[in-house]
């Protein structure tokens, strides 16, 4: 069986491409299987519990793996397994690609969950000592914690992950998506399956995400009566774009996003 695993922050189209790779009939392709990971990631990232988090992966893959031994292909698009790209490539030696979302829409789409909130359900991921922004933490606006957290997350996987995806891209672009996708993981997609997945309409309404949310078991904050959501990023006022611009700008030009 060959393994590949897809990296990224949450809100950048994990659910999406998974279930679009998930097509191939010769592969098993997972969306953040274990709701058990979301508790894993803030451990790891702390390095103070590593051989818990260690064992933790040994038994999940167990599991997960005894069940899907006819597929020739298992792979994973999971924002949780962001900090165990070591652990992976000495378990499995898999295909691993950075998936990565425009800085600003993530902003604005994380903004009305739960991230760096009193209902935020997971170890929330903050700097370490040795991190600039460490200092500054307290004062920082819940905007710009939302920022700092998809230029820390993407610049720490461009260190550790060569190949990089846009999922912008993917989402116009076939040849993008078969050079960059496909052709690395081994993956058969056509070009027919492609157009028609990308085409469907996404249904973003608070009821469609609360049912899903209840179905995954999930808890759900109902946050649409607690955050106002913030406008497009071509609407924000001056203060939001020299903030976003002053902790992501570097990384945004990075990856031509600039």
């Amino acid at each position: 069986m060959e393994f590949f695993f897809i990296l990224a922050l949450g809100r950048s189209g994990t659910n999406f491409l998974a279930s679009l790779l998930n097509k191939d009939p010769n592969a098993l392709v997972y969306h953040e299987p274990y709701i058990d990971d979301r508790k894993l990631i803030g451990l790891r990232y702390s390095g103070c519990f590593n051989k818990v988090v260690n064992n933790s992966l040994e038994k999940r893959f167990k599991n997960l793996l005894k069940k899907d031994t006819e597929f020739k292909i298992y792979g994973e698009v999971n924002s949780y397994l962001r900090y165990e790209i070591e652990w992976l490539r000495k378990k499995f030696n898999p295909i691993i690609i950075h998936l990565i979302r425009d800085g600003r829409d993530y902003v604005r789409s994380a903004y009305i969950r739960t991230v760096y909130t009193p209902k935020e359900i997971q170890l929330p991921i903050i700097p370490h000592d040795k991190d600039p922004y460490a200092e500054k933490w307290q004062d920082m606006t819940r905007f710009q914690k939302l920022c700092w957290y998809w230029m820390h997350t993407n610049e720490f996987l461009s260190k550790k992950i060569k190949n990089f995806v846009r999922f912008e891209n993917l989402m116009i672009d076939y040849d993008y998506f078969n050079k960059k996708i496909l052709k690395p993981t081994g993956l058969n997609i056509s070009y027919e399956c492609w157009k028609k997945e990308v085409k469907k309409p996404r249904n973003t309404s608070r009821r469609r995400t609360l049912r899903k949310k209840i179905k995954q078991n999930i808890f759900f904050w109902e946050r649409a009566e607690s955050i106002k959501p913030i406008p497009q990023w071509t609407e924000w006022d001056e203060l939001k774009i020299e903030q976003f611009q002053e902790i992501c700008g570097r990384t945004m030009k990075k990856f031509g996003y600039i």
